[in-house]
């Protein structure tokens, strides 16, 4: 609050200088402004918040307390003859006098400086009746929302409602119609976000005032028990009570309604609300762990980057000019990703012995020798790599992917490096090009790297990582590999702990890896089969259906689109072939293309 301003009229310089001296032994000295009678009318001040008048001469005494007596605020009149004080008294009766004696000067300051605190209270509460009657109509619109949050919530449902039902017939709408309706649904869907975040908050600030209510009891409860043990035992030490480890941040409910991140820094509920919603409408990731899991992320996300407030990390996960590096950067650690060499070993089967079988038959006739499979949302890379090996267990003749790494003197060897050779008089050459793409950078890296500790591959046969990795004898990847050329490592998982396996050039030059969002429409050209093990249930709804038919559209006519088997088709207008294969189900893409989608 700003300093009070004290205002001084007084012919006599003396007179100011008196009283200005004296106040500087208060403990609170205001700011002065020391003006002559004769200069009063052409500086008048009117922001003040006590005035003292000194000696004026008689003609200036009208033209100087007129106008404070006007203004409302105190005023002391030091009046040196009896005749004076009884006209001032007559004529301005708000106006306090006194008349010079043996402790004036004290009783003055003493009676402004009085006068000055009451001014400023007065201030201060005027202030707060202005804030509480502010407060006042914002509460009434919150009121008005809380009544209306269920008509809202039964209104927005109804909205979702149809437009799904339309969507969910998309060939007798156009496609400026869908689009619309597309609209209108995520417009709603984003209200109704809105509303939940409004009904996280009612709950977070009732948590909060009843632990304010609480800790106000417990202070004044302790206040009471300390002074009742202090006139007790007034030389007597206590002991603290002790507090239980973790307990100065424990929530007030036993729910994560707030979390502590770290020492003066909370997370509240509805900025974690809001996060997700910024993830997701940045990424079209769905952050599905649990909140206390995401705070803890959060956590180490502002230290990491030195941010102060969990508001500073919003603020730039919203920017317009978000670099998508800085969003990859936050989900690398948060995101449930789930990897591993054939973590499905049905769907590798079912390529191996079921697929590749009547591509490789129906190209062979066709002439075409090529074959393209693209791994979306491969993590570090253990499904493509998986996939490589599967396909040189399965093809007759697996070669490069036509970018010259591949290796073409394998022939004269049988095995090597993973590459299986002809075996049943084919003699053709196939151009294999897998394609691996995640949404984090940071996985990309590692899959291209392809090191792995040695424990991941503890569940392969002990021949296929002879065939397919090198040992690497440190943890990383400087080192020279150990194997011989005759790929003699050893594959068993009991060798050195720190040994890591590097796969072999054969098998990487089948493989090539990008950054890639699976929600952002990007082609990338056509592929044969493609795997989406695990994704879908990261998206949202609308974001699942748009994938789907992307899919769809980057499948050749006859390819095969592999999910896990706890995934099912979100998009069931779209036209797939569900076939089995040993309890595995894939979804084929028909040769004729769809006359629905013009596929």
């Amino acid at each position: 609050m700003e300093t009070p301003t004290v205002l001084i009229i007084s012919d006599e310089a003396d007179f100011s200088r008196r009283v200005t001296a004296r106040w500087q032994m208060e403990r609170n000295v205001p700011t002065f402004t020391l003006l002559s009678g004769e200069l009063w009318p052409r500086f008048a001040v009117d922001v003040f918040d006590v005035a003292i008048v000194g000696q004026l001469r008689r003609d200036l005494l009208s033209v100087v307390l007129e106008p404070l007596h006007s203004a409302g605020q105190p005023v002391f009149c030091v009046c040196q003859d009896a005749a004076t004080a009884q006209l001032v008294r007559d004529r301005w009766p708000r106006i306090s006098i006194l008349r010079p004696s043996e402790h004036w000067l004290e009783t003055l300051v003493l009676a402004a400086a009085e006068a000055v605190h009451r001014s400023r209270a007065e201030s201060r509460a005027r202030a707060a009746e202005i804030s509480c009657a502010t407060l006042e109509r914002q509460a009434t619109l919150g009121r008005y929302m809380l009544e209306m949050r269920h008509n809202m919530n039964n209104a927005l449902t109804s909205v979702l409602g149809n437009s799904d039902l339309l969507l969910l017939e998309p060939g007798s709408l156009s496609a400026q119609t869908r689009a619309q309706i597309e609209t209108i649904r995520n417009m709603t869907l984003r209200i109704h976000e809105i509303m939940q975040r409004f009904s996280s908050l009612e709950k977070e600030m009732n948590v909060v005032a009843q632990q304010a209510g609480q800790d106000a009891y417990k202070s004044y409860a302790a206040a009471g028990a300390g002074t009742e043990n202090a006139n007790a035992n007034f030389n007597s030490p206590r002991e603290a009570p002790a507090t239980e480890p973790g307990a100065q941040f424990a929530s007030p409910t036993g729910k994560d309604c707030m979390h502590r991140l770290m020492a003066g820094v909370t997370i509240l509920e509805h900025e974690l609300s809001e996060l997700r919603l910024i993830v997701e409408r940045q990424s079209g990731v769905l952050l599905d762990c649990p909140n206390s899991a995401l705070a803890a992320h959060v956590a180490e996300y502002l230290e990491k980057h030195e941010l102060d407030s969990p508001a500073s990390l919003l603020d730039r996960l919203r920017a317009p000019d978000l670099d998508p590096a800085t969003l990859a950067d936050f989900l690398d650690g948060v995101m449930n990703v789930k990897t591993g060499f054939f973590r499905h070993p049905g769907a590798m089967n079912a390529l191996a012995q079921y697929v590749m079988p009547q591509l490789y038959s129906r190209k062979a006739d066709d002439g075409a020798c090529s074959l393209r499979i693209w791994s979306a949302g491969c993590g570090t890379g253990e499904e493509p790599y998986s996939i490589a090996m599967a396909l040189c267990d399965a093809m007759p003749n697996a070669g490069s992917n036509g970018t010259g790494n591949g290796n073409k003197d394998a022939k004269a060897n049988g095995r090597n490096g993973g590459i299986v050779e002809p075996s049943n008089g084919h003699t053709k050459e196939w151009s294999i090009h897998i394609v691996g793409s995640d949404l984090l950078p940071s996985s990309v890296q590692s899959a291209e790297r392809g090191l792995y500790p040695q424990s991941a591959l503890a569940g392969l046969p002990p021949a296929m990582i002879r065939a397919c990795f090198s040992k690497i004898g440190n943890a990383n990847g400087n080192g020279s590999p150990e194997a011989n050329s005759n790929g003699s490592s050893n594959g068993n998982g009991n060798g050195n702990g720190n040994a890591h396996l590097l796969v072999k050039p054969r098998l990487r030059s089948l493989v090539t890896f990008n950054t890639m969002n699976l929600t952002r429409p990007v082609y990338i050209g056509r592929f044969d089969c493609i795997f989406c093990m695990d994704v879908l249930p990261q998206l949202s709804r609308t974001q699942r259906v748009a994938l789907m038919e992307r899919l769809h559209l980057y499948l050749e006519p006859g390819g095969y689109l592999f999910l896990s088997q706890t995934e099912k088709l979100c998009a069931p207008n779209l036209n797939f072939r569900q076939e089995t294969y040993d309890g595995y189900t894939m979804h084929r893409k028909p040769m004729a293309a769809s006359a629905a989608y013009g596929r």
